[in-house]
């Protein structure tokens, strides 16, 4: 994101904003003295009472996909730290080290609680590892039926924002993993 292309006041954009927990982009505003406004049914010009997240220019040559890609993983982003469920692993903690994980990754152990996790964490799967969350290439971890279930999320060399790739797995198949791994042991010693 850049200050350079901050809006000027009294501009009509198109806003995202977060009603009732749920992100919409279905509004047209304008902001003054840092107060957006928006027009009611009968053209007046009236305060604009939800939390604005992100903006962009309606149909200019300011918006391009990609602009789209990387508000929309910004958003994804301040949504997940916000409303998602979640328990990061620190880096001493040796539950990273049977999981295979670097000094560097971050690690958490996660719980979508309704579809709209689910949705915002396919995205943030889709951005880091295919590089567009409309993409129709890469199968997307999670179903609705997820909602509820434990899962481990694993952003590989990074925090969420700049990591290369994101594993999302089950709690039970990393669980089983790990036993797999240590039951290896028995194995090589002997039972």
């Amino acid at each position: 994101m850049s200050w350079d292309n901050l809006l000027k006041e009294k501009e009509w954009v198109q806003v995202t904003y977060i009603k009732a927990n749920k992100v919409y982009c279905d509004v047209f505003a304008m902001r003054v003295d840092n107060c957006w406004y928006t027009k009611d049914a009968d053209g007046g010009i009236v305060p604009f009472d939800y939390k604005v997240i992100a903006w962009q220019y309606p149909c200019g040559p300011y918006s391009s996909l990609q602009e789209y890609e990387d508000n929309r993983f910004e958003i994804n982003v301040w949504y997940f730290e916000n409303f998602i469920k979640k328990e990061e692993l620190d880096e001493g903690n040796d539950v990273r080290y049977f999981l295979d994980c670097n000094y560097d990754d971050e690690v958490y152990i996660i719980k979508p609680s309704m579809e709209k996790h689910i949705e915002v964490l396919n995205e943030l799967y889709l951005y880091k590892n295919s590089g567009s969350v409309l993409t129709t290439d890469t199968k997307t971890p999670l179903k609705n039926e997820d909602v509820g279930s434990l899962f481990v999320m694993i952003c590989e060399m990074g925090t969420l924002k700049d990591c290369e790739y994101i594993q999302i797995k089950s709690y039970d198949k990393a669980v089983q993993e790990i036993t797999d791994r240590l039951n290896g042991y028995k194995d090589i010693l002997g039972k």
